[in-house]
């Protein structure tokens, strides 16, 4: 089947890149650039655009998962691959074996690991706890505790201690309390700490996010996981940035209905006047989102069309009354390049993130990339 005769989200290579180049434009010298591919380059393909990456000179992935880490291998990804997230234990030969980095982020993780992977030597960075409450090791009250405690992660032989890292919570909002500056001294005291007792430098120190990219340049060290703006949605404003994913579909029927008639399930729009219907091959199993029903107006041509009714799992419904163009088969823009909509104003009216809009554009919808 033609991957553009239903409903596709098209990836465009030329807003990736140009986006690469303006985040790595904005780095220091000495500072790489990791760039994140977990949860499928958030809903772009992460396959497709590792592979570009890698091209552009990507100096890091990371992922969530170890699955994600071997499909990237498989897929002919030779670039390091960080790890972010777990690593069941029985998959850790495994990723030594495919030169995968893990993260580490408590003594008892890395003596499982440093068991698991015998003779071979696993590359590691080691994950604490500043502030954001979920994985590594806590710092926050006990910062001389954490210290002993990663000196006792380096004493493994086989583990290899590339890197150290930490994640911000509230990089990205204008105003955090300076949340995001008692995070970075705790994590620059830590390292200080552990390098004064035990001599060893960590080859790369990383923290910085998207949001601490533009506000916290103080937080560029060695390596920077802009994740977001590279997909076109940076927390604030890098000029020239581009979204990269536009969801796309066609209309493939339409109707005539006359003043009074209901649209969808819960008869919750009425037809003010005789209203000519298209009918979309996109619904909330797509990725459009059901709260979003009567909120947003897709792109037909150059004209602006109201969704009206309930989104269905499948389908949905837009008023084309006044598009004399709009015909079965009219190619319709849902959100990004030429649309009315993006994932940002698409977020706001479901009141949540872009992040989630764009991991939420669900696998049976074929990516195509330009």
């Amino acid at each position: 089947m033609d991957d553009t005769s239903r409903t596709w989200a098209q990836i465009s290579m030329e807003a990736l890149e140009n986006n690469y180049t303006r985040i790595s434009q904005m780095l220091p010298e000495n500072c790489g650039y990791c760039v994140i591919v977990k949860a499928d380059a958030y809903g772009h393909g992460a396959p497709a655009v590792a592979r570009r990456l890698q091209q552009l000179g990507a100096r890091y992935m990371a992922v969530a998962t170890a699955a994600e880490a071997v499909e990237l291998r498989e897929s002919g990804i030779t670039a390091p691959i960080l790890v972010l997230g777990a690593c069941p234990p029985n998959m850790v030969p495994e990723m030594a074996s495919k030169g995968i980095t893990l993260s580490v982020g408590d003594r008892d993780t890395a003596a499982e690991f440093s068991r698991r992977v015998g003779d071979r030597t696993l590359t590691v960075h080691v994950k604490v706890d500043t502030g954001m409450s979920r994985m590594g090791i806590v710092c926050v009250g006990r910062l001389e505790e954490a210290a002993k405690e990663v000196s006792s992660i380096l004493k493994f032989r086989n583990l290899r201690c590339e890197g150290i890292f930490t994640h911000f919570s509230t990089s990205d909002e204008l105003f955090d309390g300076g949340n995001t500056l008692e995070q970075l001294s705790l994590f620059n005291s830590l390292i200080d700490r552990v390098r004064k007792t035990t001599g060893y430098s960590f080859k790369i120190r990383h923290c910085a996010n998207s949001g601490a990219l533009m506000g916290y340049r103080e937080s560029l060290m060695d390596m920077c996981r802009a994740g977001i703006a590279l997909y076109g949605y940076p927390p604030g404003s890098i000029e020239g940035i581009m979204p990269v994913m536009t969801l796309k579909t066609r209309i493939v029927h339409i109707k005539d209905i006359p003043q009074g008639a209901t649209v969808s399930y819960g008869r919750k729009f009425r037809a003010g006047r005789k209203t000519r219907v298209g009918v979309l091959p996109v619904g909330y199993a797509d990725g459009l989102f059901r709260c979003l029903s009567g909120k947003l107006d897709v792109t037909v041509g150059s004209s602006r069309a109201r969704q009206i009714g309930r989104i269905c799992m499948d389908m949905c419904m837009i008023d084309i009354t006044d598009i004399d163009v709009a015909e079965v088969g009219s190619e319709v823009t849902v959100f990004g390049e030429g649309a009315y909509e993006t994932a940002q104003t698409l977020a706001d009216k479901a009141g949540t993130i872009p992040y989630e809009i764009l991991c939420s554009v669900s696998g049976r919808v074929p990516r195509v990339v330009v």
